[in-house]
């Protein structure tokens, strides 16, 4: 065989056999019918074998590939709409009903549309007195995480990620012309990342 390889030839096989190969034709019958109609053994291999480079270098990079674009959604796709606010003025008693009631380990504290701070079940426990006991009556705005951390709704999920993972947190409210439009949690991140996985 001569040491330059014909690239439209194999090129030209290469579109041969994926086409039998979508036809479910066996791949021994593939070959023998090539042979027959004068393709040498050489250039069959050279075109399996480019194929095979190909369909290994593909499925190599589909992980990196579905990975990208599922990190390229946006804070919107997978926010929850449905986030549960109160006023800095709220007492803990009402706090502590909600988070029961709603099931929920999170309450956001605002002022009309704008989010001034969170109180998560560890915010709460960590305000029990040396006795044991909470202070039913302190308010919201007493015992909120404060300043927030924000998203705006149409960040990548990318960004949503580097900016929880920089500032160690794992709620961080969304955002759309200043407005709370809803919240990402690092569940709701792992739920959606092992779905579209």
């Amino acid at each position: 065989m001569s040491g330059t390889v014909d690239t439209a030839k194999v090129k030209e096989l290469e579109d041969y056999i994926k086409k039998c190969i979508s036809m479910d034709i066996d791949d021994k019958k593939i070959i023998e019918t090539l042979v027959k109609v004068g393709w040498s053994g050489d250039m069959i291999r050279i075109a399996i074998n480019k194929l095979q480079e190909d369909n290994s270098k593909k499925k190599s990079d589909e992980p990196r590939h579905h990975e990208k674009r599922r990190l390229s959604h946006r804070a919107e796709d997978i926010m929850n709409k449905k986030t549960i606010t109160v006023n800095k003025n709220t007492k803990l008693i009402k706090v502590i009903e909600l988070l029961k009631k709603k099931e929920s380990g999170y309450v956001l504290v605002v002022e009309g549309f704008k989010p001034l701070g969170i109180i998560t079940e560890t915010d709460i426990l960590m305000n029990i007195n040396k006795e044991g006991k909470l202070d039913l009556k302190v308010s919201c705005e007493e015992i909120m995480c404060s300043p927030l951390y924000f998203c705006e709704h149409d960040e990548t999920l990318l960004d949503v990620c580097e900016k929880m993972n920089i500032n160690k947190i794992e709620s961080i409210p969304v955002l759309k012309k200043g407005r709370l439009v809803g919240i990402i949690t690092s569940s709701l991140l792992i739920d959606f990342m092992s779905y579209h996985g």
